[in-house]
């Protein structure tokens, strides 16, 4: 076996997981890959993943529960913004594209947080 392959053999990848299908089917108008819309279609998914409870003792899975609070997980394009290290304006575009092939469908909302304050502008993706 490879030394990579025996290196990686016992990492348990977590997180974001891209589809090879997403690039064939999330497009920009023109026609070309629409890369950004790929990672953020690709986050929604995972939030939309259910995440596994383990007995803390066995390991085994117990339970599921869901990754977000509320009926639908919701981010405001600022924060995709800051995590991506791109505009906002990019970050709409990239959020129109699935929207537009109906892989999404966007909810502004606003949201109270814990705190008590508020903060307009969520989108809220299922």
């Amino acid at each position: 076996m490879h030394p990579a392959c025996e290196m990686l053999k016992n990492v348990r990848f977590a997180g974001t997981l891209v589809p090879h299908s997403f690039h064939r089917h999330i497009r920009r108008e023109s026609g070309t890959t629409d890369f950004e819309g790929v990672g953020i279609m690709s986050d929604i998914l995972y939030h939309y993943r259910p995440a596994e409870i383990r007995d803390r003792k066995t390991g085994r899975i117990t339970g599921y529960r869901q990754r977000f609070r509320g009926d639908k997980f919701q981010i405001s394009y600022r924060q995709y913004a800051e995590h991506y290290g791109i505009s906002k304006g990019r970050v709409t575009t990239a959020v129109k594209n699935p929207d537009r092939l109906g892989l999404v469908f966007r909810e502004f909302r606003t949201v109270t947080l814990p705190s008590g304050s508020s903060r307009a502008g969520c989108v809220s993706a299922a």
